[in-house]
């Protein structure tokens, strides 16, 4: 019988323990890592809810009521946009594209010039084809609301209708320029106020996308204008009536709005990775910001996917997003010519992100373009609303003025300051007529230099201006 000196010790340590330790640390080190991250998430978001802002679905649903349906638009343009012929998807037709403004690829003469033939006939051919369309669409403007139904637990609700709302105004713009065309103002001015009236509603949609599209589909009803601007003689009514309904400057409370919808928008999406990440993976891995998007091998796909939902990754990324969120709503209270200043360290702040911050990093950029862009239109709202006073100034006096001061106060109570530089907008007279621009986002005076004038340039490139030419024989200076 062995004494106790010679029993063999009891062995408390085993190999497998160290890999389970590490297991168990880990396994708290993700779950605390969670529950931090839910809790910055959840104090950002009842700061938001603090401010009044709306932060869930049944808060957006009761805000976002629909006119009654005799007064609300939106079945009829629903119509219009069934009746809209698209010639993308006509062998035949899409070769006709290239001498088709707007709605294709073809560029309306600069200024005074004028139309080719040939793009003057594929035009009457597109709105021929597009007759029922565009009645359609003109009995809709005559409606004094419109607001399209929208799912608000839909993410992605912002998509529906603004493709169709593009090609409906771009239909309303060509339409525009063919009356310019015969010297039909009266036709000119309607077609330009229901272009308008089709693109109002987007801004009823409380989105940051639709701010976007709202303010890129204004690009061919200002040139449409400036186009016929420069063979049409319009008459006072018809100015006021333009400077009343063309004239549309989102004030700060609908830019919060979009804002606030948007961190609505993101917090749904987010949970919505979170809760299922199989689902979202196609979200994922579309991001140029996201390492995701190098990743090609479908089972490395699903260890990210997974990884980054369920570690809490996907939660924190959310937190840096209202984080940027917050400092978006500071600049979007600031006056308009006090935001441009605080953009550059709205844009620093979304860069110097953790790496961690992935998607935050992409919606960011997106939410910061968007203000950029509300500036852009800002600026070419203020400049439509001097080039109408000039013109009813040349009415009564049959002369531009010298000044931009000499049309205050009698048809502008105010020069209007350009929202890059808080200074009053420029203006130019040329040998035929004038130009009034804004020096634009790289916020340098290129003299009115047009973007237009060098194929190479973008309205977005540096090195141009924001503008306005007409350029009429019957202009005297």
């Amino acid at each position: 019988m062995l004494g106790k000196q010679d029993r063999e010790p009891i062995k408390i340590f085993r190999w497998w323990m160290i890999p389970l330790g590490f297991v168990i640390i880990f396994a708290f080190a993700i779950a605390m890592l969670r529950m931090i991250a839910a809790s910055q998430v959840e104090e950002r978001m009842a700061a938001f809810r603090a401010q009044g802002y709306l932060t869930t679905l049944a808060e957006w649903e009761e805000w976002y009521n629909t006119p009654p349906l005799k007064d609300n638009a939106a079945e009829i343009y629903q119509q219009a946009f069934d009746a809209l012929v698209d010639w993308y998807d006509d062998e035949n037709k899409s070769k006709q594209l290239d001498n088709l403004p707007f709605a294709g690829s073809a560029k309306l003469p600069l200024n005074a010039k004028p139309i080719p033939e040939e793009m003057r006939e594929v035009i009457v051919e597109f709105l021929t084809e597009n007759k029922e369309a565009l009645k359609l669409l003109y009995q809709a403007a005559e409606k004094p609301e419109c607001r399209y139904p929208v799912d608000f637990s839909d993410a992605w609700f912002y998509l529906d209708d603004s493709v169709n709302v593009f090609d409906a105004l771009n239909l309303l713009a060509l339409d525009a320029v063919i009356h310019a065309e015969d010297g039909e103002s009266e036709a000119v001015v309607n077609a330009l106020i229901a272009a308008s009236a089709v693109n109002r509603p987007l801004l009823s949609k409380p989105f940051s996308m639709n701010y976007f599209r709202f303010i890129i589909n204004y690009y061919p009803i200002l040139d449409a204008f400036e186009h016929a601007l420069d063979r049409t003689l319009f008459a006072e009514s018809q100015l006021v009536a333009l400077n009343d309904n063309l004239i549309i400057e989102p004030d700060n409370k609908a830019l919060l709005i979009a804002i606030t919808n948007e961190i609505y928008g993101m917090h749904y999406y987010f949970n919505y990775v979170h809760d299922s990440p199989e689902d979202a993976r196609e979200g994922l891995f579309r991001s140029d910001f996201t390492p995701f998007y190098v990743i090609r091998n479908p089972y490395l796909e699903t260890l990210a996917v997974y990884s980054y939902s369920y570690s809490g990754a996907a939660l924190l990324d959310l937190s840096c997003y209202l984080d940027f969120a917050s400092q978006a709503i500071k600049v979007a209270k600031l006056p308009v010519e006090k935001r441009i200043s605080e953009l550059a360290n709205l844009r620093a702040y979304w860069q110097s992100l953790p790496g961690y911050a992935y998607f935050a990093k992409d919606s960011c950029y997106s939410l910061e373009c968007s203000i950029r862009n509300v500036l852009e239109h800002i600026a070419r709202m203020r400049i439509a609303q001097v080039v109408i006073a000039i013109e009813l100034y040349q009415l009564k006096y049959n002369r531009l003025p010298k000044e931009l001061t000499e049309v205050t106060p009698d048809f502008l109570s105010v020069i209007s300051l350009d929202p890059f530089d808080a200074k009053p907008l420029k203006y130019k007279l040329l040998d035929k007529g004038f130009i009034v621009y804004s020096i634009g986002r790289d916020q340098t005076d290129d003299g009115g230099y047009d973007y237009r004038r060098n194929e190479e340039l973008s309205r977005s490139s540096d090195g141009v201006d924001i503008t306005f030419t007409v350029e009429r024989a019957d202009l005297v200076k």
